[in-house]
């Protein structure tokens, strides 16, 4: 396996730093905020990320299946696999 086959297929089984921050933001601001969603501007005014960086991770985050995004919606993330939110029975 090649060194960029290799680098690809570690970033794919583990999240970088700055995508578990960016999706650990994204459910803390959810039950702070009363089940709001951050915009893509709030995550990166806290993370102190530009914009074209939080739109990418957010879309990485999609495609690992860990949020859902509704389309022109500026509010529209939604948390699919959120382990906090499991109750002990499950």
């Amino acid at each position: 396996m090649d060194t960029r086959r290799k680098i690809a297929h570690m970033q794919q089984r583990q999240p970088s730093r700055t995508r578990q921050e960016v999706y650990d933001f994204i459910k803390r601001y959810k039950r702070e905020h009363a089940g709001n969603s951050p915009t893509l501007r709030n995550i990166g005014e806290a993370l102190y990320l530009s914009l074209s960086s939080v739109n990418y991770h957010v879309r990485q985050l999609q495609k690992e299946g860990r949020i859902q995004r509704t389309p022109h919606v500026a509010r529209g993330i939604v948390v699919l696999h959120d382990d906090d939110e499991l109750s002990p029975d499950e």
